[in-house]
């Protein structure tokens, strides 16, 4: 047993393999998006203020793409929000 990203999952599940739930729900984007599969959490980039140059373009280029192409869900496509990583999950509608 263990986690594996969606790509990997669909992998392992197209050979054979079994998903399981995780508070009785199964994995959707859908189930995510409207808060019914709640593990999940935020992505965090961290960097010092003092950064520069090249590092910070790529520390904002990297924010700028999972906030607009690769994060999934994309943060705007969703109706939930939490406090905290672990935190209760909300409506945000």
């Amino acid at each position: 047993m263990g986690y594996l990203g969606v790509n990997d999952a669909a992998k392992l599940v197209s050979n054979g393999g079994v998903t399981l739930t995780y508070s009785g729900v199964s994995y959707s984007l859908a189930a995510v998006q409207q808060g019914g599969y709640t593990f999940w959490g935020y992505e965090h980039l961290m960097y010092k203020a003092s950064l520069s140059g090249t590092p910070l373009s790529f520390a904002t280029s990297l924010r700028n793409q999972l906030l607009s192409t690769d994060g999934s869900p994309l943060l705007s496509s969703m109706n939930v929000v939490r406090g905290s990583d672990g935190g209760v999950v909300t409506a945000d509608y």
